[in-house]
């Protein structure tokens, strides 16, 4: 049985919303048909709407997704309200003093690649994957 209600928001985040969190977003959105996935950085800045890191569009591309479009964006206070879940790849100690509902959060412990390899960013992504295909279980079962 389908999920019939309105869709509900997984937000993905990381420091720079330019590798991990945007992997999540693909990965997630591939998935899903009962939720969506938007992704923010915690520290973007001056490099909000900047595009993606070289690296991460490469890995993502070996796996046919296409991330050229997509740009950097910072996490705002509306962003975590209107989450049902929010995934941080962030340590507690930098999250925002809004993100007040640890029922809502969910930490996982994936490096940041900034400053790495291209293999380093595989490995990152495809641990990515598997946390994403991991949730997506979870929930969507639970959306059933």
């Amino acid at each position: 049985m389908d999920y019939q209600g309105p869709m509900r928001e997984i937000l993905f985040i990381c420091s720079g919303n330019v590798g991990r969190s945007q992997m999540a977003e693909a990965f997630w959105n591939g998935l899903s048909k009962n939720y969506h996935a938007s992704s923010a950085g915690t520290s973007v800045g001056e490099r909000e709407g900047e595009h993606l890191h070289g690296y991460v569009l490469d890995a993502m591309r070996e796996l046919n997704y296409d991330l050229s479009e997509r740009v950097r964006k910072q996490l705002t206070q509306d962003m975590v309200r209107d989450a049902y879940r929010v995934v941080s790849m962030v340590d507690k100690e930098t999250l925002s003093k809004y993100i007040t509902d640890p029922s809502k959060v969910i930490f996982w412990g994936v490096a940041d690649a900034r400053g790495t390899s291209l293999e380093f960013h595989r490995n990152v992504r495809d641990q990515i994957k598997s946390l994403v295909e991991d949730l997506y279980r979870e929930l969507d079962d639970a959306a059933a």
